[in-house]
C-alpha cells in the first residue's frame, strides 16, 4: 500500500495515514481518502482475522469517535466525526463477513469477484454443482433431508473458509477467487435452506 501523509487542516501539521486526531493540536483529521478497510480499523491486512479481533479494534475507533466526545467541538469537527464514523461502520461491515472480507481482498489485488457478468466467472464443477445441490434443494419434501442438508452446507461453508485462508497464505489469488464464488454460492444455498417452506 502507498504510504502518504496527511495534513491537518486545522493548524498544517504532518500527520501519518489511519490518523484519527492531530498529533500537534489534537483535531480530528479529514477521512484519508486512499486507506484501506484494514488500515481504517488498525488491522493486518490479512484474511485469517478473528470475529474477536475484528470487534476490538472497531469498538476502539468507535469509543473515540462518539458523539458524546465532539458536544462542545465546532461543527466542522462534529461533522468529521460523522464521516469517519460512517467509513469505520462500512469497513467493519466488510471484514466482519468472511465473503466480503475476501473479496475485499481480492479487490485489494485488481481481482473482481461476485459481480454478475464482471470480473473472474466460476469454474464449470463450481456452477454445476451449485445447480444439482438447487435442483436437489427444490425437489425435498420432508424435514430430515432438509436438516441434513442444512448440516452439510455448514459444514462446507467452514470448509471453504479454511481452504480460501489458506489460498491466501500460498499467494494463491486464482484459486481463492474460485473459493469465494464457491463460498457465496454455499451462503445463498443456506439462506435458502431456511427460506424453504416443507408443505
Amino acid at each position: 500500500m502507498r504510504i502518504s501523509i496527511e495534513e491537518c487542516w486545522e493548524c498544517k501539521a504532518v500527520n501519518m495515514p489511519g490518523d484519527l486526531f492531530c498529533r500537534a493540536c489534537h483535531s480530528i483529521l479529514m477521512p484519508a481518502i486512499d486507506i484501506n478497510n484494514f488500515a481504517l480499523l488498525n488491522l493486518p491486512c490479512n484474511f485469517d482475522l478473528g470475529k474477536k479481533q475484528i470487534e476490538v479494534a472497531y469498538f476502539a475507533l468507535q469509543k473515540q469517535l462518539h458523539p458524546d466526545m465532539f458536544v462542545n467541538k465546532s461543527s466542522k469537527e462534529q461533522q468529521l466525526a460523522i464521516q469517519h464514523t460512517i467509513n469505520v461502520n462500512n469497513a467493519y461491515e466488510i471484514l466482519s463477513d468472511p465473503l466480503h472480507r475476501a473479496e475485499y481482498i481480492l479487490l485489494l489485488n485488481e481481482i473482481v469477484v461476485n459481480r454478475d457478468g464482471e470480473g473472474v466467472q466460476p469454474e464449470h464443477n463450481i456452477l454445476l454443482e451449485s445447480m444439482e445441490t438447487r435442483e436437489y434443494l427444490s425437489n425435498i419434501d420432508n424435514e430430515a433431508e432438509m436438516r441434513e442438508l442444512q448440516i452439510k452446507a455448514t459444514e462446507d461453508r467452514i470448509c471453504c473458509i479454511e481452504q480460501i485462508k489458506q489460498n491466501f497464505v500460498d499467494e494463491d489469488y486464482d484459486q481463492a477467487a474460485q473459493n469465494t464464488i464457491k463460498l457465496r454460492y454455499i451462503e445463498k444455498l443456506i439462506e435458502e435452506i431456511k427460506n424453504k417452506k416443507i408443505s
